[in-house]
């Protein structure tokens, strides 16, 4: 007997879509651009913080856009400038809503006490995509997974 895979799939264009999501988030993540951020959910999405090990400090999370906005715009005040690289992607298209795992290295840059340092974190996002009636994807979650850290003094050039 042949069995038949029904699981549904995305086209190729979602998926471009799906990622350029992603990377258009980290950009505007360094850029401080919280109403960009805040645009890239939908409009009760949820951006969540959690911790590899829950015993070394504490989670939270923010609903809403408004919320989001304020958060990223609280980031970019916090640090001289932030650098997301983002290593790799995975969709799981059978799922409804969309679900995906990123993985992700961050730095943040300070410099406002001392010799400049930068703080590298070693993250995952455990995300759930919407595609809404205008026909954007956005983050209806988007749940950061923080690894590990490691802070040591850098350069600034500039």
């Amino acid at each position: 007997m042949t069995t038949v895979d029904t699981t549904p799939t995305l086209d190729l264009a979602d998926h471009l879509a799906i990622r350029q999501l992603v990377e258009r988030y980290f950009l505007a993540v360094d850029a401080a651009d919280g109403a960009a951020v805040a645009g890239m959910f939908t409009e009760d999405g949820l951006l969540g913080f959690t911790r590899s090990n829950p015993s070394s400090g504490p989670t939270g999370e923010r609903r809403g856009r408004a919320a989001i906005e304020e958060q990223t715009n609280w980031l970019g005040g916090v640090y001289r400038e932030t650098g997301h690289i983002c290593a790799s992607q995975v969709l799981y298209p059978g799922d409804d809503p969309v679900r995906g795992r990123v993985r992700c290295v961050a730095h943040h840059i300070k410099d406002d006490d001392g010799p400049a340092t930068t703080r590298t974190v070693f993250l995952e996002y455990d995300d759930v995509y919407v595609k809404e009636d205008d026909g954007q994807w956005r983050f209806a979650s988007r749940n950061l997974i923080i690894g590990c850290t490691v802070t040591h003094p850098v350069e600034v050039v500039g």
